[in-house]
C-alpha cells in the first residue's frame, strides 16, 4: 500500500514499458454509440460532439521478485556494506563475495515502482473524461478533442523506501511523489486533436487535401511494433495506455504538422508533411507501477553508482559524513550519487516527409507505399556531463599526488579531492535528423487482410548500455595511473572504471566536464508484417456472432554490430559492466589495464542481456463477439498473446527481449453501444532477469459510457 509501511523489504533501463499500448488496443475494441448530431440550423456547417466518461481500476496480483530489488532495499540488508554501521566494506575480494551472494538485484536504480505496489495493493483507481467535437462546412472541417484524468491512487502519493534513516540510511521511510510525476499518472488535462482539414481545387480533375494542426497522421501499417515503425510520427503515450479502459485513438499523441496529399492519377497519389514542433514520447515516472528505470522518467533526478553496494543516497551525503568504505573517507569526500542536469530536447526545425501510393488493379488489388522521413528521436538516449578532474590526474607516485592534492580531503582548506565522482551528471537527450527510407503494401489472401512494411535507417542513434557511458563519464575522476599509497590504492582509470565508448571504441579522451554521448549511430532495418481476419457466425466453431483474429510479426535488424569485446548495446535489465569484475570473472573481456582485483570497481562481469543483431517478435489478439446474449448486451472475450522469439532488440526502443511471454485475457460487454465496460487480466512471462516486468502481473477493471 503506497502510503504505508511495507510487508517487504538495476541503471536499468526500459524506457516505453514495454507493450502498455496493446493492452490498450484489446480495450478499445467495444463499439460504442456514434457522437451526439448538432442542429445547427441553416448554417450550412454540420457538427456533432460526444462525451466519453470512463472509470476504472488495477490491482497487483503478483508479490515482489526479490531478484528484481536491489540487495541493499531487502530486509535486513540495507546496512551490509555499511561498515561505519555495523557492516562489512564490500570493495575487497571478499567483502564482494559476500555481497554478491546475498539475495536481490545488483542494480539500485530500478526497484522503486515495485517497493511502492504490494500484492493486492490498488495501482490505479483513475476516472477519464474523453471529450470531442466536430465540424463541416463543405469540403472544411474542425476537429476538437480532449483528454482529462484523475487517478485517485497515484494523486497525493507517499513513496515508500526501505533503505532509510530508521536503519541508518540517508533518507526518510516515505516522501511525496514529485509534482511532474503526478501531472503525468495524477492529474492532468491535455488537448488532443485540434486541426482544420479541407480540400483545394488543383485542376478541374484533381484537389489537394490538407490538414493543418494537431493530429495524429497514419501511414504505416503496423498495429502493435510501432517504435522502429513508419508509424512513429506520433510517439505512444504510455502513461494514458497504462490507465484502465484507456482509448485506442488517445493513446498516439497528435503532433503540430501540415500535411498535404493529392492523386495524379486514378491509381497514384502523393503526399507529403512538415512538422513544426517536436514532440517526445511520454516516459513512465519513476516509482509509478510499471517504471524499470528510476533516474528516467518524471520525478528521477538522480542515479547511484557502485553496483547497489552503497546505500541510496539522494543528497549525496556519505562521502560528506565519512561513512566511505574502509580508509577510504581518509582520502575523500565523494558521494556515490550522480545528480541529473538539464534533459536537451530535440530542435523543433526539420522534420518532414515525402511518400507516394500506388493502387495496382494488376496485383490483386495491392496498394504500393514508398516513403522518406527525416524526424528527430521520439525516445531518449541516456548521456552524461564527464566528472571533474582528479586532483591526482597526472601523478606518478604517492609523493606527487600528496603534493597535488594537499594532503587530499582530510587536510582542511588545502585538501583536495582525488577521485570526484558524485560531480559527473547523466541527462537525457534526443538524436536528431534521422532519415527513414520506407516502402509498404496492403492487399488481401481470400478473406485474409495482409499488410507488411520495410523500414531502413542509414543513421540510427541506438543507445550504448549505460553502465559504460557512466564509466567513460568517471574517467576524468581517477588519476591516469594507479597510485600506492600507505593506506589505500587510489586506481587508475582503466583499473577503475574502463569504458570501451571512449577510450578503446571512439579512441577519444574524455575530458573534465564535457559532454559524453550515450549513442551511437549505426544502419538497421526493421521489418514487419499483419493478418488481420475477420469472420462471421458461419466462420467459426464457437458459436459467435464475429470473430476477429490480427497477427503481427516483426524483425529488427542492426548492421554491422560491433562485438561485445568492441563495445556493448544497451538491452533493457543489464545491472554491471562487460569488464572484468572485482570476482575475477570477464578477464578476457576486459579492457583494463594489469591490476589486482581490489582495483575494479565492478562487482562482476556482465556478460549477457546486451543488444543482439536481429531481434524477432509476435504481438496477436483474438477476439470474440456473442451478440444479444442478454437483450442488448453483447459479450467480447478477447485473447492478447505476445512472444519475443530471438534475440533483444537494443535501446531506445527495446522492442524485443529474448524470451519474453505476455499473455492479456478479457472480457468486455457492451449494453446498446451505449454503455460498456471489462474486466482484464494481465501476466509477464518469461525473459529471465531482463523482463523487467515479470512480477507486475494485475487484474484491472473498467466501466463506462458515452454521452
Amino acid at each position: 500500500m503506497g502510503n504505508q509501511q511495507r510487508s517487504q523489504q538495476r541503471p536499468r533501463m526500459a524506457l516505453l514499458g514495454g507493450t502498455s499500448w496493446i493492452v490498450a488496443a484489446v480495450a478499445a475494441l467495444p463499439c460504442v454509440a456514434s457522437a451526439a448530431v448538432l442542429d445547427l440550423g441553416d448554417s450550412g456547417f454540420t457538427g456533432s460532439a460526444d462525451l466519453m466518461v470512463t472509470a476504472g481500476a488495477r490491482v497487483r496480483t503478483q508479490s515482489r521478485d526479490s531478484d528484481q530489488i536491489a540487495k541493499t532495499n531487502l530486509p535486513g540488508q540495507q546496512g551490509f556494506c555499511d561498515d561505519k554501521n555495523g557492516g562489512i566494506s564490500c570493495v575487497t575480494v571478499a567483502g564482494n563475495a559476500a555481497f554478491l551472494a546475498l539475495p536481490g538485484s545488483l542494480a539500485i536504480n530500478a526497484d522503486n515502482g515495485d517497493l511502492n505496489y504490494d500484492k493486492g495493493d490498488l495501482v490505479n483507481g483513475a476516472l477519464k473524461l474523453s471529450p470531442r467535437l466536430q465540424l463541416t462546412y463543405g469540403e472544411f472541417g474542425l476537429d476538437l478533442s480532449g483528454l482529462y484524468f484523475y487517478d485517485a491512487i497515484n494523486s497525493g502519493f507517499d513513496e515508500y523506501h526501505p533503505n532509510n534513516s530508521s536503519n541508518n540510511g540517508f533518507q526518510p521511510e516515505h516522501t511525496r511523489r514529485a509534482k511532474s510525476a503526478e501531472k503525468d499518472i495524477g492529474s492532468n488535462f491535455e488537448l488532443l486533436n485540434a486541426y482544420v482539414s479541407g480540400a483545394i481545387p488543383l485542376n478541374e480533375d484533381h484537389n489537394i487535401r490538407f490538414k493543418v494542426g494537431n493530429f495524429v497522421l497514419n501511414q504505416g501499417q503496423s498495429s502493435f511494433l510501432v517504435l522502429n515503425s513508419l508509424n512513429i510520427i506520433n510517439p505512444p503515450d504510455v502513461n494514458v495506455a497504462n490507465l484502465p479502459g484507456a482509448d485506442l485513438k488517445e493513446i498516439f499523441k497528435p503532433v503540430p504538422l501540415i500535411a498535404l496529399d493529392t492523386s495524379l492519377t486514378e491509381n497514384f497519389s502523393l503526399q507529403g508533411f512538415y512538422q513544426f514542433k517536436w514532440v517526445g514520447a511520454p516516459l513512465i515516472p519513476q516509482g509509478s507501477y510499471f517504471s524499470t528505470s528510476d533516474p528516467v522518467g518524471a520525478g528521477g533526478t538522480y542515479a547511484q553508482i557502485g553496483n547497489g553496494k552503497n546505500r541510496e543516497d539522494p543528497m549525496d551525503r556519505v562521502g560528506k559524513e565519512g561513512r566511505l568504505p574502509g580508509v577510504a573517507s581518509l582520502l575523500s569526500k565523494a558521494g556515490r550519487t550522480n545528480n541529473r542536469a538539464p534533459d536537451q530536447d530535440a530542435r523543433d526545425s526539420g522534420q518532414y516527409g515525402l511518400s507516394a501510393s500506388y493502387f495496382a488493379h494488376e496485383l490483386n488489388d495491392t496498394t504500393l507505399g514508398i516513403y522518406y522521413r527525416n524526424l528527430h528521436s521520439r525516445l531518449p538516449i541516456f548521456s552524461f556531463h564527464a566528472a571533474q578532474k582528479s586532483c591526482a590526474s597526472d601523478a606518478t607516485n604517492a609523493v606527487d599526488a600528496l603534493a597535488a592534492c594537499g594532503g587530499f580531503t582530510s587536510v582542511p582548506v588545502t585538501g583536495l579531492e582525488p577521485t570526484p565522482v558524485d560531480t559527473a551528471r547523466y541527462f537525457l537527450e534526443y538524436p536528431e535528423d534521422i532519415h527513414s527510407f520506407g516502402f509498404n503494401f496492403t492487399t488481401s489472401l481470400g478473406s485474409v487482410a495482409w499488410s507488411g512494411e520495410v523500414v531502413y535507417r542509414p543513421n540510427q542513434p541506438l543507445q550504448v548500455d549505460p553502465v559504460d557511458v557512466g564509466f567513460a563519464a568517471l574517467q576524468p575522476a581517477f588519476p591516469k595511473q594507479t597510485i600506492s599509497l600507505a593506506v589505500q590504492d587510489i586506481p587508475g582509470q582503466r583499473v577503475a572504471v574502463p569504458d570501451y565508448l571512449y577510450t578503446t571504441y571512439l579512441k577519444q579522451v574524455v575530458e573534465p566536464g564535457q559532454t559524453v554521448h550515450g549513442f551511437i549511430r549505426r544502419k538497421t532495418l526493421a521489418y514487419q508484417t499483419s493478418f488481420l481476419y475477420s469472420g462471421g457466425a458461419s466462420d467459426n466453431p464457437f458459436g459467435a456472432t464475429s470473430i476477429t483474429a490480427l497477427v503481427e510479426l516483426g524483425a529488427y535488424q542492426v548492421l554491422n554490430l560491433p562485438s561485445l569485446n568492441e563495445l556493448q548495446l544497451a538491452g533493457p535489465g543489464t545491472a554491471t559492466h562487460h569488464s572484468a569484475g572485482i570476482d575475477g570473472t570477464g578477464i578476457a573481456n576486459s579492457q583494463q589495464q594489469a591490476s589486482s582485483a581490489a582495483g575494479r570497481q565492478n562487482a562482476t562481469s556482465q556478460t549477457n542481456g546486451y543488444a543482439d543483431s536481429l531481434s524477432i517478435g509476435m504481438r496477436s489478439l483474438f477476439a470474440l463477439e456473442y451478440n444479444d446474449v442478454f437483450e442488448g448486451i453483447k459479450l467480447i472475450p478477447v485473447l492478447g498473446y505476445f512472444h519475443d522469439f530471438r534475440g533483444t532488440a537494443p535501446l531506445p526502443s527495446g522492442e524485443f527481449i529474448s524470451g519474453r511471454k505476455q499473455v492479456v485475457l478479457q472480457l468486455q460487454f457492451n449494453y446498446f453501444d451505449r454503455f460498456f465496460g471489462g474486466v482484464t487480466n494481465t501476466f509477464y512471462l518469461g525473459g529471465r532477469e531482463f523482463n523487467l516486468l515479470r512480477d507486475r502481473g494485475n487484474v484491472s477493471a473498467f466501466i463506462g459510457f458515452q454521452l
